[in-house]
């Protein structure tokens, strides 16, 4: 009937519960949350709190009672769906079942329990904009100062799980998606400290053992290298690749990423240390990408002429554009159908724009698609048919990636229309 705004992320929800419940889905019967204490590294949800295995256990509880109540139906399996952070514990999760089960295992039982996964603003590469609130704090409209904010979270272990960092092995398509390059646009930090000394560790190295924190020479910065060691180079549930990009079981009916683009996004920072309070940064500039402008604060674009491509896109506002666009690697096919539909409520059928077997590595054929005028909504689609390993039964699988001009990290869950 309806949501509680007064629980823990019900407005964030509730679009999405009211979508559900119109669809015939019930709480407590066919529609679960999986709540997790987002501020420790994965390896201790696990270990504290058992996060996913309670995780796998929920999955094939919904599954057995499902099958229970429809004994002749061909469909089984849940429908996973994650919102931002939530995309990376679900990565994780699969990267635990992984280690649990085997590959082929993995596969099996993803086939017997997971039907579709559904991943809204997945930050799968992470965001620079984690930095902002550990160099000089962000409320998020919280009744604190900047400054408590800072300290409060510079001790959550979970912010290195979202800090930006490259694939070690490229995918041809995301990177085509991103004009060829292979890393986030510019270099996401930047740190002068009072001695004169000028930090600008390159974005592979943000994330590294005994990295480049413990030069910034700032005990707080000290505990987060040393969580980084501690909790994610040596987590020994999957083997230290909580920082390598995923790709979802191929067993897995439908994928369908979904995640706004063109919006102001922040992409790099510039801070200074503090000329006389010890321990405290001062921001110098930001750089942003807005709808393909790469500029700093003043407005002076700062990537050379040949490095300017007028179709380049910006992320959601929170994740740039280079980390959401990951899960193009996960079509599974450089050749894909590409669906335009204006960026507006209403529009007349002819304004749609369909595009097949588009070769999504052939410069010349994305370019046509992607200068046409006007804002759009784009759809990537790989759709085929395959024998379940399972039923023996012939079923639809897809892979879809939804480019939602305009729509905000938040409104990726709080506008599912």
């Amino acid at each position: 009937n309806q949501v509680d705004e007064s629980l823990p992320t019900a407005f964030l929800w509730k679009a999405w519960i009211h979508v559900l419940a119109s669809e015939g889905y019930e709480p407590q019967n066919s529609m679960y949350a999986h709540p997790f204490d987002w501020r420790i590294p994965p390896k201790l949800l696990e270990l504290r709190d058992s996060s996913f295995t309670k995780l796998k256990m929920k999955i094939e509880g919904a599954v057995e009672s499902y099958k229970q109540r429809n004994p002749h139906s061909h469909f089984s399996g849940v429908v996973m769906l994650g919102h931002s952070l939530g995309n990376l514990f679900i990565q994780y999760f699969f990267k635990w079942m992984k280690v649990e089960l085997g590959e082929r295992g993995l596969e099996r039982w993803a086939e017997e329990n997971v039907l579709s996964l559904i991943m809204a603003g997945a930050p799968l590469l992470g965001a620079p904009s984690i930095m902002k609130p550990l160099f000089i704090g962000n409320t998020e409209g919280l009744p604190i100062s900047t400054e408590q904010s800072r300290k409060l979270m510079q001790t959550f272990g979970s912010m290195p799980w979202m800090m930006p960092h490259t694939p070690d092995s490229p995918h041809p398509v995301h990177s085509a998606m991103n004009f060829g390059e292979t890393d986030f646009p510019v270099q996401a930090i930047e740190v002068k400290l009072r001695n004169g000394t000028v930090l600008r560790p390159k974005n592979e190295e943000i994330l590294k053992k005994d990295g480049w924190f413990r030069k910034i020479g700032d005990p707080k910065f000290d505990d987060i290298q040393d969580v980084i060691d501690n909790h994610y180079f040596d987590d020994n549930y999957i083997e230290k690749q909580v920082f390598q990009p995923w790709t979802p079981p191929k067993s897995i009916d439908a994928i369908i990423c979904a995640y706004g683009v063109n919006s102001p996004t922040e992409v790099g920072y510039k801070y200074r240390e503090h000329p006389s309070i010890e321990g405290m940064y001062e921001e110098e500039d930001v750089i942003i990408n807005d709808n393909g402008y790469i500029s700093s604060k003043s407005g002076e674009e700062v990537l050379p002429h040949n490095r300017r491509h007028p179709s380049r896109k910006s992320g959601d506002g929170t994740v740039p554009y280079f980390s959401l666009s990951w899960c193009h690697s996960w079509l599974g096919s450089d050749t894909v159908n590409i669906t335009k539909i204006p960026a507006t409520r209403t529009y007349d059928k002819d304004d749609v724009e369909k595009f097949n077997n588009v070769n999504l590595l052939n410069p010349a054929e994305r370019f046509a698609i992607e200068s046409t005028p006007g804002k759009f909504h784009t759809f990537y689609k790989r759709h085929w048919i395959e024998e379940s390993r399972v039923t023996h039964i012939q079923k639809a699988m897809r892979r879809e990636v939804w480019e939602i001009d305009g729509l905000s990290h938040r409104d990726s869950v709080t506008d599912p229309q």
